[in-house]
C-alpha cells in the first residue's frame, strides 16, 4: 500500500521499532517484546486467538512457501512453479503452534527435520494463492509408524511409515490466509513440505 508516495516495507522481520524516534524506541521495543505491535490491534489478536499462539507471531505474517515470479502469472509457465516450507529448518519457529521438537539433520547433507513430541504438532502454513495446490509432507517414523494429516482441522491424508515417506494430499478450494497443518502421531520426523499449483483442467 502506498502511503504519501511511500511503499510499504518488504522485509519478513518484526515491524518493530526501529523507525520510531530514539527516545521512545526502548519504551516501544518493551511493550513489543511483551503484546507484540499495539498499531496492529485486532488484527494480531485475532490471529492469536484463532491458532492459540501469543500475540508476537502476528509479525511472522508476510513470509509465504509458493510465490511465483510476475511474469510467469498470465502465462502456462505459472502452473510449473513450486515451493518448498522448510518445516524441520531452524528459522520456521515462528510457524509452529507446539508439538515439535528443536531441529536437527541427518548426516551433513542430509534433511533438516524435527519429530513430534507429542501426540499432535500444528503447524501454521499461509498462502498467498487463489489457485488450487497439491502438497507433500515428508515424513518418517521417529518411533511412531502411522501418521495423519489435517488441514484446517479436516483430515487430508494417513499413511504407514517405513522410512522417508512424501504423504501427498490435494487442496483444490485452499484457502487465502494462514492455514493449519496438523500431524497426528507420536514420534514421527518431519521434513519439508512441497506446494506446486493444481493444472486447471
Amino acid at each position: 500500500m502506498l502511503r504519501g508516495g511511500k511503499a510499504a516495507p518488504s522485509e519478513v522481520g518484526a515491524s518493530c521499532c526501529r523507525n520510531f524516534p530514539a527516545p521512545l524506541r526502548g519504551v516501544t521495543g518493551w511493550w513489543y517484546e511483551r503484546i507484540g505491535n499495539p498499531f496492529q490491534y485486532p488484527a494480531n489478536l485475532a490471529f492469536s486467538l484463532r491458532h492459540d499462539v501469543e500475540l508476537q507471531r502476528w509479525d511472522a505474517v508476510g513470509a509465504y512457501p509458493l510465490v511465483p515470479p510476475l511474469h510467469t502469472l498470465p502465462t502456462p509457465e505459472l502452473w510449473q512453479q513450486r515451493g518448498t516450507w522448510r518445516i524441520g529448518n531452524p528459522g520456521i519457529e515462528p510457524w509452529l503452534a507446539g508439538g515439535m521438537s528443536r531441529p536437527d539433520r541427518v548426516g551433513k547433507l542430509g534433511r533438516w527435520y524435527r519429530f513430534t513430541t507429542g501426540g499432535a504438532a500444528t503447524v501454521l502454513v499461509p498462502n498467498l494463492m487463489p489457485y488450487g495446490q497439491r502438497l507433500t509432507l515428508w515424513v518418517a517414523p521417529f518411533g511412531g509408524r502411522n501418521v495423519r494429516l489435517r488441514w484446517n482441522g479436516e483430515v487430508v491424508a494417513e499413511a504407514a511409515l517405513t522410512g522417508w515417506t512424501p504423504v501427498q494430499f490435494d487442496l483444490p478450494d485452499i484457502a487465502l490466509h494462514t492455514n493449519e497443518l496438523t500431524i497426528e502421531g507420536y514420534g514421527i520426523a518431519v521434513s519439508d513440505l512441497e506446494l506446486q499449483f493444481l493444472v486447471p483442467e
